[in-house]
């Protein structure tokens, strides 16, 4: 530890399921790291590790760490570096062991590795105890008036756990559902020395978890301008944070791998998954409103103008019951007459099922239509559309029995009626439903698992009052300008000059919007002033939510417009209908839409 020099952090995973060798590649960079972090962990397969940790009590951890540090593990035991990773999931302890299994069977000639792990998230107790003080995130209800039965409560812990097990002597640390910035802020508070009041630095460290949290979403992945990395795709590198004792940090890569480190790539990070300027963190209030982004030479980006306040009084906490069963099968109608032939089947289906649907069985019964079919096809692959339908209920004999009947009808389909040769989609399948909310931080507590001891962890950090706690603002533009003074437009695809990203946040998807290249001051100011509520809700089309709230802000410091647009995603990605679960598309969506564009804006040899 050396507060003489910024920390340097390698992520090596943003979710799971992210490449296995991110790790390794990290390790034999050309670039030496002081640590490594990874993201495994997120509204989507939380649930998946309750339901494994339930049918297994050794298992409901994230293997793909485990495989991905087995395979690492030759070149990082003889290396001075540290490890903090959520992918305990419902299960730290049991991937602890698994790890040090691993470590026992690597040849080390050096220092023995010690691997912890950190307890304090799982509040399913709690939950189930005092079920009025959990207030729901987004409707002001208490888990008291759920019509469900919980299985499983997780709270978003916060850094000073992995602090503490640092400060300790901890090599690895393994930790749960802590926040998916807290490894990188407590790693930075662990190596500059960093006091609980430390807001601007503890905000600012915030920012760079958010921007590495992702892993490859920072340098090159999921990128609107990823056309410019063609054909070189295929080995992207994870990022590199270096935080500097101030919280200032810079994001760059490993020379020599692939992908790219812009202002643009660290935007287009930036703007995802935010739900407005105030970013609530476990253990501080991050005001990203005036956040800046400086090009520091070659895949080098440099991030400042944070400010940090305390931290709220309440922590997130994901409560997940069985919902229910789900069954999906997709048909494909070919040719002319699309929406007759989606129409029929809608006919045949639901008079199939009426008793059920009479009776209230059935949930959800949906059936999607995607694509079109051009005028003249050319080949049945261009005039093929999938028709999705989905079926949600209480009971999986509902589910199969709906499944069943809807197939049936193929012989008395429409012409030319064509379904998946594999039916498995078809079977019912358990999913569980997430009810966010907060929960007073009363009720849980850190401890440290030390191979021969436990720590408890005092968390003496300042709290804004119930009264202070900032509310995400929602603002129209400000001094607009007339969108006639920038003169003659042209009527072309709105992401031909403007990034945009979209994600998901429980049932909401956020996304945000930027310019680049020449005239940016000018690019903005057209930006912030055509970018209103009502022309996204034009702009979101047959998807606008007419009676759900959107709410929009503006980052002047990069020159960005966000938005929230609440309840699209239904209870959120654990048990959606939408197929765009993660709410990704949204914003590529929206780039696909045909707007009037200043002229003096568009160069059709520079559009991105």
């Amino acid at each position: 530890m050396s507060p003489n020099r910024p920390i340097i952090i390698g992520n090596v995973s943003g979710a799971t399921g992210d490449r296995v060798d991110a790790m390794l590649n990290m390790l034999t960079g050309a670039n030496p790291v002081d640590a490594i972090v990874g993201d495994w962990l997120s509204e989507m397969n939380i649930p998946w590790r309750v339901l494994e940790f339930f049918e297994d009590p050794e298992k409901g951890y994230e293997l793909p760490f485990l495989d991905s540090f087995k395979l690492a593990a030759k070149d990082y035991v003889s290396k001075d570096i540290k490890i903090v990773v959520n992918a305990g999931a419902s299960n730290p302890r049991g991937l602890a062991m698994e790890v040090q299994k691993v470590l026992d069977a690597t040849p080390n000639a050096g220092k023995p590795k010690i691997v912890v792990w950190v307890e304090g998230d799982n509040v399913h107790r709690q939950c189930l105890n005092t079920p009025e003080k959990i207030v729901h995130l987004h409707n002001g209800t208490t888990l008291k008036d759920w019509g469900l039965s919980q299985i499983s409560a997780n709270a978003y812990i916060g850094a000073w756990g992995i602090v503490k097990a640092l400060e300790e002597g901890a090599d690895i640390v393994i930790a749960g559902r802590v926040t998916d910035a807290s490894p990188v802020i407590g790693l930075a508070a662990w190596w500059h020395r960093w006091q609980y009041d430390d807001f601007d630095k503890l905000a600012h460290a915030l920012a760079a978890g958010h921007l590495v949290e992702c892993g490859p979403y920072v340098t090159g992945g999921n990128f609107p301008g990823f056309k410019q990395l063609l054909p070189n795709v295929s080995d992207l590198s994870h990022p590199i944070v270096e935080i500097f004792e101030d919280g200032t940090s810079i994001i760059t890569k490993q020379p020599g791998q692939g992908g790219l480190v812009s202002v643009e790539t660290v935007k287009t990070q930036f703007v995802y998954e935010l739900q407005g300027p105030f970013y609530f963190n476990s253990d501080v209030v991050a005001d990203f409103t005036n956040i800046m982004f400086m090009s520091d030479g070659p895949d080098r980006v440099r991030v400042s103008s944070v400010k940090g306040l305390p931290a709220s009084p309440t922590l997130k906490v994901a409560v997940y019951a069985l919902g229910g069963y789900q069954a999906e099968f997709s048909i494909y109608p070919v040719g002319l007459d699309i929406q007759e032939k989606v129409e029929s089947v809608k006919i045949q289906t639901t008079s199939s099922v009426k008793d059920d649907l009479d009776k209230g069985l059935i949930d959800v019964l949906e059936f999607q239509l995607y694509g079109t079919v051009p005028e003249d096809p050319t080949s049945r692959q261009k005039a093929t559309v999938q028709l999705r339908v989905f079926i949600q209920a209480k009971s999986a004999e509902t589910v199969g029995r709906v499944a069943r009947v809807a197939m049936s009808n193929c012989l008395s389909g429409y012409p030319g009626w064509t379904t998946n040769m594999d039916m498995r989609t078809a079977r019912p399948k358990l999913f569980l439903e997430l009810w966010p909310g907060l929960m007073p931080r009363s009720l849980t507590s850190q401890t440290v698992h030390f191979p021969d001891k436990s720590i408890s962890v005092a968390e003496p950090i300042p709290l804004l009052k119930p009264s202070e706690v900032p509310k995400q603002p929602s603002y129209e533009p400000t001094s607009p300008v007339p969108l006639a003074k920038f003169g003659p437009t042209v009527r072309i695809p709105l992401g031909y000059i403007v990034y945009a990203r979209s994600g998901d946040k429980g049932p909401n998807v956020n996304v945000g919007f930027f310019c680049a290249g020449r005239d940016e001051q000018a690019k903005w100011d057209w930006l912030r002033s055509f970018l209103t509520t009502a022309q996204l809700r034009c702009l979101l089309g047959d998807d606008n939510p007419e009676t759900g709230r959107i709410e929009r802000c503006e980052f002047p410091g990069i020159k960005a417009v966000h938005f929230v647009i609440h309840g699209v995603l239904g209870t959120g990605v654990a048990s959606t209908s939408v197929l765009d679960a993660l709410g990704k598309n949204v914003a590529e969506f929206l780039r696909a839409r045909v707007v009037d564009v200043p002229m003096q804006f568009y160069d059709p040899r520079a559009k991105i």
